[in-house]
């Protein structure tokens, strides 16, 4: 029974897991930060950024790559952007492509999520990841603390505001939107988890509730990933994936108050995200536009570190677009059909 379900909830979140080696980023919790950049940013950002990384180190050591990033705009700053990342992965997952966008005149803020990010410790003579900080079933409200708290944070930014997230992070983008109207102009959506794909989507809440201190963990392969340099864990409680459930399908039934431009971007055969979820979540979004990426591409869909064996065929076109969505709100390049009545990413 175990052993399905481990490759079960491995289906669930694998993709999402992986990052890049994080350089040249500043926290700011850096007294260079503060004389760096208190003549471009708004004293309360600087405050709330200052706070976010205090609380993230609040709990003990965070690994390397999962750092709270800030990359500052080249040049004058044309607007600001939020970029949340997966659940179990890292700030690191943003690095390179957070540089693109520096490059465009964008100040790039990359905060760690609730729970994440913390090292390895000892258990019964083994080493496991510390998931003990992530949220639980009867306290998925973490997440949407987080989404209030750290959503608030630019509201001086002068320019655009925008907010993406990916998977989680992608629903926690959501819920910013929601809480924040008048903060952000637009938000890009990547494979947001609004709900599990296929049968795990059921099973999730009954598994949390009967075996939830059960650890499920990624063996060989991802400690070979993190030999590599992937930050983020490899193995958490059941109960945590069963609240990630939770909280997506909460927020979907409330995304059609959003009246921004929102656009969504998803993968073929998501084998983690529901595609179905994700298709209602265009169908009651007001004003929004979405596309499936090919077959093949993957949900972690930045990630290279969580794909070594894997030409991603995907990844060019993907951050050339999401720079220019980001920057100027040009909508994703649409080539043809995908599941669901979707259109299709160009992706190539």
């Amino acid at each position: 029974m175990f052993k399905n379900l481990k490759f079960l909830v491995y289906s669930l979140v694998v993709t999402i897991l992986g990052c890049q080696s994080v350089s040249n980023n500043i926290e700011l919790s850096d007294k260079s930060f503060i004389k760096n950049v208190e003549n471009n940013l708004a004293p309360y950002t600087t405050k709330s950024w200052e706070e976010h990384v205090a609380q993230a180190k609040s709990s003990g050591p965070i690994q390397k790559g999962c750092e709270p990033f800030f990359k500052p705009a080249e040049g004058k700053a044309l607007g600001s952007v939020m970029l949340l990342h997966g659940y179990s992965a890292c700030p690191q997952q943003y690095d390179a492509f957070s540089l693109s966008l520096a490059k465009k005149g964008y100040n790039v803020f990359v905060p760690l999520l609730p729970g994440h990010g913390k090292e390895q410790i000892k258990v019964d003579g083994k080493m496991i990841d510390d998931s003990s900080m992530l949220p639980e079933v009867d306290s998925t409200h973490i997440y949407d603390n987080f989404a209030k708290n750290i959503g608030l944070m630019l509201k001086d930014e002068p320019g655009e505001k925008v907010v993406s997230g990916l998977s989680v992070g992608g629903v926690i983008a959501t819920k910013v939107m929601l809480y924040h109207p008048s903060i952000y102009d637009r938000g890009l959506l990547m494979a947001p988890f609004f709900n599990a794909a296929g049968p795990i989507n059921v099973l999730l809440p009954a598994l949390g509730a009967i075996i939830p201190n059960k650890r499920m963990g990624w063996g060989n392969e991802c400690e070979f990933k993190r030999q590599l340099g992937r930050a983020g864990y490899c193995n958490f409680k059941i109960e945590n994936v069963a609240a990630v459930r939770k909280f997506g399908a909460e927020t979907l039934k409330q995304v059609s108050l959003i009246k921004k431009p929102v656009q969504i971007v998803g993968v073929e055969k998501d084998p983690a995200a529901s595609n179905s979820a994700i298709a209602n979540a265009l169908k009651n979004l007001p004003n929004s536009k979405g596309c499936f990426f090919e077959k093949g591409a993957t949900h972690s869909m930045f990630s290279k570190q969580d794909n070594p064996d894997v030409p991603m065929f995907w990844l060019k076109p993907l951050e050339e677009q999401t720079v220019d969505y980001i920057t100027t709100g040009k909508d994703f390049t649409v080539v043809g059909k995908s599941e669901h009545n979707i259109g299709l990413c160009k992706s190539r």
